[in-house]
């Protein structure tokens, strides 16, 4: 058996072929980050720890899975005498869930106990890299710090690899290779090259893939994302790339608004569905955070579907009834776009809620607007 491998890959491709020729019966176990390419090599991706869901609320439960174990079990080492009391059960829970299972992410995690409490290390999230660099702990000394670890994996890919990984981590959900292909526009005589590097992220364990049917989809884990959106940044290009896909999040609005219409629900969910979180995070952005409201209101108002589909009302609502009296965006919001959003408004209170009176108040609105610029 041979642990940790990646670290000298190079080196272990020979020896460990003059070992299998010298002894063709023998086996040999290989735990590393980089496959070998030997022949008759099989490879196994070891996934994270399962973590528990975010409505799991039985503490006994939540004792069962090896996630929340494992934090326990490091945090007794720096505290012999902690035992988790039940409202510390569930932050537990979803400090493992945001770590996305990654057992050395909890150990390190676990190892702040000595100085923070659960909510504490919990809150330190926003900060992640800082919280898993714990100098101090001499339990994991035989780990690198997950940043580091992270970096050294980053630096065995090409130029051309590491742009795509570092560009991936603008999704906020799962993606496919023709939603990749779409978002960089790559030409359709490089979408092979797109699809080897994707393979190559895979082996990294740098992307994972989230299930096959009816096509392949991936998802970066959170921790990963952070370190791609950190590189981003580092670089200069967050900001173009935030554009480039606010730009390619409008589009898909646009055409699911169009679909909406003409598809039957269970093909427009199957379509649609993994972009929803992609729209809110390009809203947060370019709404909330004011990076260009101009496209978050374009976005905004074809996302009718959307409210509708999956019964969120009360987020159109949260978007949709400050823009109409903020002041910071009346020189921005046109009365065609304080009708549609109001239309969007309507649409939505009506399926969720009917006749109301805070539904008819909304449609009077537009239904003024309207009048106002002679559009039937």
């Amino acid at each position: 058996m041979i642990d940790n491998g990646e670290h000298v890959i190079k080196e272990l491709k020979p020896m460990i072929t003059l070992l299998l020729n010298a002894a063709p019966h023998i086996t040999m176990l290989l735990t590393s980050q980089a496959a070998t390419g030997i022949a008759g090599e099989q490879q196994y991706l070891l996934p994270p720890l399962v973590v528990p869901e975010k409505e799991e609320a039985d503490f006994q439960r939540l004792l069962l899975f090896p996630c929340v174990r494992l934090f326990i079990e490091r945090a007794q080492a720096q505290r012999f005498d902690y035992h988790p009391s039940n409202a510390e059960l569930p932050v537990i829970a979803e400090l493992c869930r945001h770590l996305d299972g990654l057992p050395l992410a909890i150990e390190l995690a676990a190892s702040r106990l000595s100085i923070m409490s659960v909510s504490e290390i919990y809150y330190g999230l926003e900060d992640r890299f800082q919280l898993l660099s714990n100098r101090q702990s001499v339990q994991v000394s035989r780990h690198q710090k997950i940043k580091t670890t992270l970096e050294w994996t980053y630096q065995l890919l090409n130029p051309r690899e590491q742009k795509l990984f570092c560009s991936l981590g603008i999704f906020t959900d799962i993606f496919s290779v023709n939603t990749v292909t779409d978002f960089l526009q790559t030409p359709e005589e490089n979408s092979w090259q797109l699809v080897d590097d994707l393979q190559r992220l895979v082996s990294l364990s740098l992307i994972q893939v989230i299930t096959q049917v009816p096509v392949t989809r991936f998802r970066l884990l959170e921790t990963l994302r952070q370190f791609a959106c950190d590189k981003l940044r580092q670089q200069g290009v967050y900001p173009m790339l935030a554009a480039q896909f606010a730009d390619y999040c409008h589009r898909q609005a646009e055409q699911a608004q169009l679909d909406w219409y003409r598809l039957p629900t269970k093909q427009w969910r199957a379509r649609y569905d993994s972009i929803l979180n992609d729209l809110r995070s390009v809203l947060q952005h370019t709404l909330t955070e004011g990076a260009n409201p101009a496209k978050g209101l374009d976005i905004l108002q074809a996302m009718t579907p959307f409210w509708i589909e999956y019964s969120l009302y009360h987020e159109c609502q949260r978007h949709i009834y400050p823009l109409l009296s903020e002041a910071r965006l009346q020189g921005v919001l046109t009365l065609h776009q304080r009708m549609d959003l109001s239309a969007a408004a309507g649409k939505a209170s009506t399926w969720a809620k009917g006749p109301t009176p805070e539904t008819r108040s909304t449609w009077q609105t537009a239904l003024s607007l309207a009048e106002q610029l002679d559009d039937n």
